[in-house]
């Protein structure tokens, strides 16, 4: 008996086609519930809105579904909404967390919140890895510094690119 496939190959077709049909970028991710006037419901991301209906993102695609047949939507919160409220959990003084947050903003594209938090990390805790490597720092003799001046300090100069 012959194998059609590799199992790995088989393992990696799967996890691409995760990939490619996934309805949000993180599996944590909230989704917008659509309740219809027969009494289902349809969750995934509305990414297109008319006066007449809504396109839902899923996991295999699309579908438009008439406004008519909706009875209401519950929008999941955005990124910035998500971030507010987790900042607000935050306990005075966890440098940890604030890092942690800061990932996760950077993940879901909030750049300035992620530096603030950064700031705030090694505000609380100066000497947190975490936070100096996220700012492209190196430690040198027990200080953190660009690796541009650490090369410079050992007499090395950026010549063209």
């Amino acid at each position: 008996m012959r194998r059609l496939a590799h199992p790995f190959a088989t393992a990696l077709l799967i996890v691409a086609l995760g990939a490619v049909v996934a309805p949000r970028a993180f599996p944590d991710d909230p989704q917008d519930v659509v309740y219809m006037k027969d009494g289902t419901q349809r969750a995934g991301i509305i990414d297109e809105e008319s006066s007449t209906a809504i396109r839902l993102r899923v996991r295999l695609g699309a579908v438009w579904i008439e406004r008519s047949e909706i009875a209401r939507i519950e929008k999941a919160p955005t990124a910035l909404e998500q971030y507010k409220k987790r900042a607000a959990e935050l306990k005075p003084g966890d440098a940890e967390a604030r890092f942690a947050l800061s990932n996760w903003c950077r993940q879901k594209g909030l750049a300035q919140q992620a530096s603030e938090l950064i700031a705030k990390t090694l505000e609380i805790d100066p000497d947190h890895a975490g936070a100096h490597r996220a700012l492209g720092r190196i430690k040198v003799d027990g200080s953190w510094v660009s690796e541009e001046e650490h090369m410079k300090a050992q007499g090395f100069v950026r010549h063209g690119d």
